[in-house]
């Protein structure tokens, strides 16, 4: 997945007419057993952007997630997974969309699955239209606070906020007792955020995912995905 993600961060980074001095791009392993040193080797030759590559054990997202987060020099952050593909105007919007309002600097994006020929696909997106159909049965621009977090859809898996304020919210996640392994980064961190400052949501602002295609790894990514979500939603309940 990461040849392509990176040609459409690329194009989404060009688009934008960011200086190229002004970014990095982050690619942290977590302690992959395949090629990805040499694919991004190779990537890195001829990339347009500098590539910054951070080896660690295996630790989960989490871990992973707040590694990049601290080697980052920049004023912003934007999460993006390997298996996302974002929208080559993503950016653009964004950044059109701060000089309308300098105070909607945290945006979650919205996510299109990639269904063809996908059954599981088909069953995730269901899922999600039913849980979040707050949004998704209008999709359009908007926000929301701690208030109605549960009601609107929240991820990492293409997500931009200030650096300072993840690291603030990465600092008061890392003083709670929790298995750091299944920790809820999608859920918990941004639900942190929520709190002092609006998540904002449109569809202009999107990518697509692509799910898993065999039973043995959905069944594997779901039960990752469900301590997760109990990390994130009823843990914090009984908590808060």
């Amino acid at each position: 997945w990461l040849p392509e993600t990176l040609q459409k961060i690329s194009a989404a980074l060009k688009n934008s007419k960011i200086p190229t001095k002004n970014i990095e791009i982050i690619i942290v392993d977590d302690g992959s057993s395949d090629n990805t040193k040499s694919i991004i080797n190779d990537i890195a030759k001829d990339f347009l952007f500098n590539i910054k590559v951070i080896k660690q054990k295996n630790s989960g997202r989490y871990i992973a997630r707040k590694n990049g987060v601290n080697a980052a020099k920049f004023k912003y952050i934007w999460f993006i997974d390997t298996r996302v593909h974002t929208d080559p105007h993503a950016l653009s919007y964004i950044k059109s969309e701060l000089e309308k309002d300098k105070s909607a600097v945290i945006w979650n994006a919205h996510v299109y699955v990639q269904k063809s020929g996908n059954l599981i696909a088909r069953f995730m997106d269901a899922i999600t239209c039913i849980g979040w159909r707050a949004y998704f049965s209008n999709p359009r621009r908007t926000s929301y606070g701690l208030k109605e977090f549960d009601k609107y859809p929240k991820g990492t898996t293409s997500f931009l906020a200030p650096t300072y304020i993840i690291k603030s919210a990465i600092t008061e996640f890392d003083q709670e007792s929790r298995d750091l392994r299944v920790s809820s980064d999608d859920t918990h961190l941004i639900r942190i955020m929520a709190r002092d400052y609006k998540i904002n949501l449109s569809p202009k602002f999107s990518c697509i995912y692509h799910a898993r295609t065999t039973l043995g790894a959905f069944i594997r990514h779901s039960y990752h995905r469900g301590q997760v979500f109990v990390d994130g939603f009823y843990r914090w309940g009984v908590e808060g």
